[in-house]
Protein backbone atom coordinates (compact mmCIF):
# COMPACT_ATOMS: atom_id res chain seq x y z
CA UNK A 1 0.00 0.00 0.00
CA UNK A 2 1.55 3.24 -0.94
CA UNK A 3 1.96 5.87 1.45
CA UNK A 4 -0.22 8.95 1.58
CA UNK A 5 1.81 12.22 0.70
CA UNK A 6 2.07 14.88 3.14
CA UNK A 7 0.24 18.26 2.31
CA UNK A 8 0.55 21.87 3.85
CA UNK A 9 -1.81 24.73 3.37
CA UNK A 10 -1.25 27.30 0.59
CA UNK A 11 -2.67 30.71 0.22
CA UNK A 12 -3.72 32.34 -2.62
CA UNK A 13 -2.36 36.24 -2.29
CA UNK A 14 -5.10 36.98 -4.87
CA UNK A 15 -8.46 35.72 -3.75
CA UNK A 16 -7.39 33.87 -0.17
CA UNK A 17 -8.34 31.20 -1.30
CA UNK A 18 -6.91 27.62 0.87
CA UNK A 19 -5.66 24.62 -0.86
CA UNK A 20 -3.69 21.88 0.08
CA UNK A 21 -0.41 21.33 -2.09
CA UNK A 22 2.81 19.10 -1.66
CA UNK A 23 5.17 20.34 1.29
CA UNK A 24 8.44 20.83 -1.59
CA UNK A 25 6.30 22.88 -3.84
CA UNK A 26 7.39 26.16 -5.80
CA UNK A 27 4.24 27.22 -7.80
CA UNK A 28 0.89 26.27 -8.05
CA UNK A 29 -2.43 27.48 -9.41
CA UNK A 30 -5.09 28.90 -7.20
CA UNK A 31 -8.35 25.98 -7.33
CA UNK A 32 -10.45 28.85 -6.87
CA UNK A 33 -9.81 32.23 -8.88
CA UNK A 34 -7.38 30.15 -11.88
CA UNK A 35 -4.29 32.67 -10.62
CA UNK A 36 -1.27 31.73 -10.45
CA UNK A 37 1.39 32.24 -7.74
CA UNK A 38 4.78 31.30 -6.27
CA UNK A 39 5.67 30.14 -2.57
CA UNK A 40 6.95 32.06 -0.13
CA UNK A 41 10.58 31.60 1.57
CA UNK A 42 13.21 28.53 0.88
CA UNK A 43 11.29 25.15 0.64
CA UNK A 44 12.31 22.37 2.71
CA UNK A 45 14.83 20.39 -0.17
CA UNK A 46 16.23 23.98 -0.20
CA UNK A 47 16.67 23.82 3.87
CA UNK A 48 18.20 19.87 3.63
CA UNK A 49 21.04 21.14 0.80
CA UNK A 50 21.81 24.29 2.90
CA UNK A 51 22.00 22.14 5.79
CA UNK A 52 24.31 19.63 4.44
CA UNK A 53 26.30 22.11 2.14
CA UNK A 54 27.07 23.92 6.15
CA UNK A 55 27.75 20.73 7.26
CA UNK A 56 30.31 19.71 4.72
CA UNK A 57 31.68 23.34 5.01
CA UNK A 58 32.01 22.48 9.07
CA UNK A 59 34.31 18.90 8.31
CA UNK A 60 36.40 21.17 5.85
CA UNK A 61 37.13 24.36 8.12
CA UNK A 62 41.00 24.30 9.51
CA UNK A 63 39.82 25.44 12.99
CA UNK A 64 40.06 21.50 13.93
CA UNK A 65 43.56 21.37 12.50
CA UNK A 66 44.77 24.34 14.58
CA UNK A 67 44.02 22.66 18.01
CA UNK A 68 46.62 20.21 17.38
CA UNK A 69 50.47 22.16 18.12
CA UNK A 70 53.10 21.58 16.28
CA UNK A 71 55.64 18.96 17.69
CA UNK A 72 59.11 19.41 18.59
CA UNK A 73 61.73 16.96 16.83
CA UNK A 74 65.67 16.61 18.37
CA UNK A 75 68.33 15.78 16.26
CA UNK A 76 70.44 13.13 17.96
CA UNK A 77 73.55 14.04 15.10
CA UNK A 78 73.79 17.65 16.10
CA UNK A 79 71.50 18.43 18.71
CA UNK A 80 69.20 21.33 16.49
CA UNK A 81 65.51 21.12 17.99
CA UNK A 82 63.10 22.46 15.82
CA UNK A 83 59.34 22.26 15.28
CA UNK A 84 57.18 20.50 12.67
CA UNK A 85 53.56 20.32 11.42
CA UNK A 86 51.76 17.64 14.43
CA UNK A 87 50.17 15.41 11.00
CA UNK A 88 54.03 15.71 9.45
CA UNK A 89 55.28 11.92 8.90
CA UNK A 90 59.06 12.75 7.95
CA UNK A 91 61.07 15.89 8.19
CA UNK A 92 64.44 17.15 8.25
CA UNK A 93 66.97 18.52 10.36
CA UNK A 94 67.56 22.91 9.50
CA UNK A 95 70.92 22.56 10.74
CA UNK A 96 72.71 18.75 9.41
CA UNK A 97 70.00 18.14 6.72
CA UNK A 98 69.49 14.82 8.54
CA UNK A 99 66.48 12.46 7.41
CA UNK A 100 63.99 12.08 10.57
CA UNK A 101 61.32 9.60 10.37
CA UNK A 102 58.24 10.49 12.60
CA UNK A 103 56.04 7.05 11.78
CA UNK A 104 56.38 3.70 13.86
CA UNK A 105 58.46 1.20 12.75
CA UNK A 106 57.82 -2.81 12.91
CA UNK A 107 60.58 -5.22 12.73
CA UNK A 108 59.54 -8.60 12.11
CA UNK A 109 62.73 -9.98 9.71
CA UNK A 110 65.86 -9.83 9.64
CA UNK A 111 66.77 -5.84 9.23
CA UNK A 112 70.45 -4.26 8.88
CA UNK A 113 69.13 -0.26 8.12
CA UNK A 114 69.31 2.97 9.98
CA UNK A 115 66.35 3.65 12.37
CA UNK A 116 66.19 7.72 13.38
CA UNK A 117 62.31 7.96 13.96
CA UNK A 118 60.02 9.91 16.48
CA UNK A 119 57.76 7.63 16.22
CA UNK A 120 57.57 3.78 18.25
CA UNK A 121 59.49 1.35 17.25
CA UNK A 122 58.51 -2.98 17.51
CA UNK A 123 60.68 -5.59 16.96
CA UNK A 124 58.71 -9.03 16.64
CA UNK A 125 59.44 -11.95 18.05
CA UNK A 126 61.09 -13.43 14.97
CA UNK A 127 62.53 -9.98 14.01
CA UNK A 128 66.06 -9.29 14.43
CA UNK A 129 67.65 -5.82 13.90
CA UNK A 130 71.43 -5.33 13.08
CA UNK A 131 71.97 -1.80 13.05
CA UNK A 132 74.89 0.36 14.41
CA UNK A 133 72.30 3.03 16.12
CA UNK A 134 68.95 3.34 16.32
CA UNK A 135 66.49 6.25 18.06
CA UNK A 136 62.99 6.43 18.76
CA UNK A 137 60.45 8.03 20.91
CA UNK A 138 59.26 3.97 22.73
CA UNK A 139 60.33 0.65 22.17
CA UNK A 140 58.70 -2.71 22.54
CA UNK A 141 61.68 -5.25 22.03
CA UNK A 142 60.35 -8.86 21.99
CA UNK A 143 63.10 -10.47 19.46
CA UNK A 144 66.65 -9.46 19.02
CA UNK A 145 68.74 -6.29 18.96
CA UNK A 146 71.90 -5.43 18.34
CA UNK A 147 74.06 -1.63 18.53
CA UNK A 148 72.72 1.29 19.99
CA UNK A 149 69.47 1.89 21.23
CA UNK A 150 68.53 5.55 22.23
CA UNK A 151 64.76 5.70 23.53
CA UNK A 152 63.01 9.00 24.33
CA UNK A 153 60.01 7.70 26.51
CA UNK A 154 59.47 3.98 27.74
CA UNK A 155 61.60 0.74 26.18
CA UNK A 156 59.84 -2.73 27.28
CA UNK A 157 62.17 -5.63 26.94
CA UNK A 158 60.81 -8.88 26.25
CA UNK A 159 61.64 -12.09 25.03
CA UNK A 160 64.53 -14.48 25.66
CA UNK A 161 67.75 -14.92 25.20
CA UNK A 162 70.84 -12.65 24.65
CA UNK A 163 70.83 -8.77 23.76
CA UNK A 164 73.76 -7.09 22.20
CA UNK A 165 72.23 -3.82 22.36
CA UNK A 166 73.91 -1.05 24.06
CA UNK A 167 70.40 0.63 25.54
CA UNK A 168 69.75 4.14 26.70
CA UNK A 169 66.37 5.78 27.63
CA UNK A 170 63.77 7.49 30.01
CA UNK A 171 62.49 4.29 31.34
CA UNK A 172 63.09 0.72 30.51
CA UNK A 173 61.13 -2.16 31.60
CA UNK A 174 61.89 -5.51 31.64
CA UNK A 175 58.72 -7.54 31.26
CA UNK A 176 57.70 -10.36 33.11
CA UNK A 177 58.27 -13.39 30.31
CA UNK A 178 62.08 -12.18 29.99
CA UNK A 179 64.97 -14.03 30.67
CA UNK A 180 68.00 -12.06 29.42
CA UNK A 181 71.35 -11.50 29.43
CA UNK A 182 72.84 -8.22 27.88
CA UNK A 183 76.29 -7.78 27.10
CA UNK A 184 76.36 -3.91 27.64
CA UNK A 185 75.08 -1.73 30.79
CA UNK A 186 71.08 -0.79 30.36
CA UNK A 187 71.38 3.10 31.22
CA UNK A 188 67.98 5.23 32.16
CA UNK A 189 66.63 7.75 34.19
CA UNK A 190 64.28 4.60 35.57
CA UNK A 191 64.53 1.18 35.22
CA UNK A 192 61.23 -1.29 36.33
CA UNK A 193 62.29 -5.27 36.44
CA UNK A 194 59.78 -7.23 36.59
CA UNK A 195 61.31 -10.32 34.88
CA UNK A 196 64.56 -12.02 34.91
CA UNK A 197 67.91 -10.16 33.81
CA UNK A 198 71.38 -10.61 33.67
CA UNK A 199 73.25 -6.96 33.44
CA UNK A 200 74.40 -3.97 34.74
CA UNK A 201 72.24 -1.42 35.85
CA UNK A 202 73.12 1.95 35.87
CA UNK A 203 70.04 4.65 36.50
CA UNK A 204 70.40 8.46 37.28
CA UNK A 205 66.72 7.93 39.16
CA UNK A 206 65.62 4.85 40.82
CA UNK A 207 66.29 0.51 39.65
CA UNK A 208 63.18 -0.90 41.14
CA UNK A 209 62.61 -4.96 41.09
CA UNK A 210 59.11 -6.00 41.45
CA UNK A 211 57.39 -9.09 42.70
CA UNK A 212 58.71 -12.29 40.81
CA UNK A 213 61.95 -9.74 39.13
CA UNK A 214 65.56 -10.96 39.24
CA UNK A 215 68.59 -9.24 38.60
CA UNK A 216 71.69 -10.89 38.64
CA UNK A 217 74.52 -7.99 38.39
CA UNK A 218 75.26 -4.96 39.56
CA UNK A 219 73.22 -1.68 40.14
CA UNK A 220 74.63 1.85 39.88
CA UNK A 221 72.15 4.08 40.90
CA UNK A 222 70.26 7.22 43.22
CA UNK A 223 67.88 5.25 44.42
CA UNK A 224 66.95 1.26 44.86
CA UNK A 225 63.87 -0.38 45.71
CA UNK A 226 63.21 -3.86 45.62
CA UNK A 227 59.42 -5.40 46.48
CA UNK A 228 58.23 -8.50 48.53
CA UNK A 229 59.19 -11.74 46.20
CA UNK A 230 61.85 -10.19 44.36
CA UNK A 231 65.61 -11.29 43.56
CA UNK A 232 69.09 -9.22 43.46
CA UNK A 233 72.21 -10.85 43.30
CA UNK A 234 75.53 -8.70 42.83
CA UNK A 235 76.80 -5.20 43.69
CA UNK A 236 74.90 -2.43 44.77
CA UNK A 237 76.80 1.29 44.50
CA UNK A 238 74.50 4.37 45.02
CA UNK A 239 74.74 7.88 44.15
CA UNK A 240 77.04 7.24 41.75
CA UNK A 241 78.37 10.04 39.56
CA UNK A 242 79.46 8.37 36.85
CA UNK A 243 77.11 6.10 35.36
CA UNK A 244 79.22 4.37 32.85
CA UNK A 245 81.95 4.43 30.60
CA UNK A 246 82.63 6.80 27.70
CA UNK A 247 81.89 5.83 23.62
CA UNK A 248 84.71 4.47 21.71
CA UNK A 249 86.81 7.35 20.20
CA UNK A 250 85.19 6.72 16.36
CA UNK A 251 81.58 7.07 17.16
CA UNK A 252 82.21 10.48 19.57
CA UNK A 253 83.54 11.62 15.89
CA UNK A 254 80.35 10.18 13.83
CA UNK A 255 77.94 11.78 16.79
CA UNK A 256 79.49 13.94 18.75
CA UNK A 257 76.53 14.37 21.14
CA UNK A 258 75.65 11.11 21.82
CA UNK A 259 78.34 11.07 24.60
CA UNK A 260 76.45 9.16 27.79
CA UNK A 261 76.07 12.35 29.85
CA UNK A 262 74.79 14.15 27.49
CA UNK A 263 72.32 11.48 26.71
CA UNK A 264 71.45 10.85 30.31
CA UNK A 265 71.27 14.13 31.79
CA UNK A 266 68.17 14.81 28.83
CA UNK A 267 66.62 11.73 30.28
CA UNK A 268 66.36 12.71 33.29
CA UNK A 269 63.56 11.95 35.33
CA UNK A 270 61.61 15.22 36.52
CA UNK A 271 62.11 13.96 40.35
CA UNK A 272 65.70 13.89 39.52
Amino acid sequence: MARPIRKTLADCPQCGHRQEEPPDYISTICQECGGTFHRNGPTQCEDERGSISRRWLDKLTLNPLQKRPPKSVYCYRCGQTHEVSAYAQTTQCARCNAHIQLRDVVIETHASRAIDTRGNLYVGPKGYLNTSASYCASAIIQGRISGLVVCENTLTLSGRGRCHARIEARTVIVDRDADLMCYFPICAAEIIIRGKVIAVACSSGQVLIKKNGCLDGSIRARSFQMEKGGIFNGQLAINTEELARPQSAAQQEDFPLLLLGDRISRLKPEYA
